[in-house]
């Protein structure tokens, strides 16, 4: 992405650099506090503060917002706190609505079979500890579909 600036946030998770496209140096930092603010909304911010700190941005900002969430694996958390808020452009909502079913389907797959794989362990009497994606989405996320996973970790 030519003309990109790149930038790096945390909120409890790490989002890897990533690029910003074609936005002026001084926007990255503020879409990186957008996210901040949208991902701590899941437990903290109110409904309000978001709405305030949403209503300015841009098209391009938007975009912004949608692609650093993509990278950083948080689409579908994005999509369950921003819903219901009424300035979300439909086609953000859209986009971030996608990421949450394709995360919701592709997880209830994974956590059918690893049902099937614990039963085996119960049964030869071996006990497993559930690690990373599957238990979060269990224990912090209560909702599979918030959390994407490629796999199941066990130990």
């Amino acid at each position: 992405m030519a003309g990109g600036t790149s930038v790096g946030c945390d909120w409890g998770g790490t989002l890897t650099e990533w690029k910003a496209p074609d936005l002026q140096p001084d926007i990255a930092p503020r879409i990186a506090s957008i996210l901040r603010l949208v991902l701590g909304q899941r437990w903290a911010a109110s409904r309000e503060t978001l709405t305030r700190a949403l209503a300015p941005l841009t098209d391009r900002e938007w975009a912004a917002v949608v692609h650093a969430a993509r990278i950083g694996n948080v689409s579908p958390l994005m999509y369950w706190v921003l819903r219901d808020i009424e300035i979300v452009p439909a086609s953000i909502l859209e986009s971030l609505r996608t990421a949450y079913y394709y995360t919701a389907r592709r997880n209830i797959v994974l956590f059918h079979e690893l049902g099937a794989v614990l039963r085996r362990f119960a049964d030869a009497g071996i006990g497993v500890l559930i690690l990373k994606g599957a238990a979060l989405a269990s224990t912090i996320y209560h909702n599979p579909a918030l959390r994407p996973m490629d796999d199941v970790d066990l130990m």
